[in-house]
Formats: C-alpha cells, structure tokens, sequence
C-alpha cells in the first residue's frame, strides 16, 4: 500500500466575540497642544452608509495650555466593514487657516 496525501487549502476566521452584533468597540484619547477645543471633531463612516460629521455622543473635549490646545476622549462603537474614523477640523463651523494637527496618542 502506498501512502498518499490529500492538499486542503481552507481559511476560518474565528470571532470570539460573536455576540457583538457586527461592532468593535473604541477607545480614543489624544491631545492637540496647538488646536482649540470648539474645532477638534470625529467623523465616522463606512460601505453601510454610516458618515458622522462631528460624533459627540460619549465624548469629553478637554482644554490644554491655557485653551490653546485640546485633549479629545470618547468611547464610540464602529462596524466590522471597511470604514474609518478620524479626528478632523470639518465640524468646526469656521474653518482654521493652516490647522496645527501635531498631536499625542
């Protein structure tokens, strides 16, 4: 008898966490030294059709030196689809000249 073998190429994907409904939680915490608080914003969106200008729900804006800069905290929730979130000047209402974004994770 010869020995012979057999060549499966299989992939699983195995999520732990399954009765997430599809989300990830996220944690965000980062300071601006040199951007004011009222134009810090997050925008969310991704291939659902979610797009948030400016998510404030479960967010903290916290001034730096003096009101000059800004540390942003917020907890939010994202889909498991190819998206991004991003912390952005677009919700300020006036838009800054030349926005410093130097930041700290």
């Amino acid at each position: 008898m010869e020995p012979w073998a057999m060549r499966v190429n299989e992939l699983y994907v195995d999520d732990p966490d399954k009765d997430s409904g599809g989300k990830i939680d996220v944690s965000l915490n980062i300071s601006l030294p040199h951007l004011h608080c009222e134009l810090v914003g997050l925008d969310i969106q991704d291939e659902m059709g979610r797009h948030e200008v400016g998510h404030i729900d479960n967010s903290m804006k916290i001034p730096l030196n003096n009101g000059a800069g800004c540390r942003f905290e917020g907890q939010f929730s994202i889909n498991k689809v190819p998206g991004n979130f991003h912390v952005s000047t677009h919700s300020a209402t006036a838009q800054p000249q030349n926005p410093d974004m130097t930041h700290v994770i």
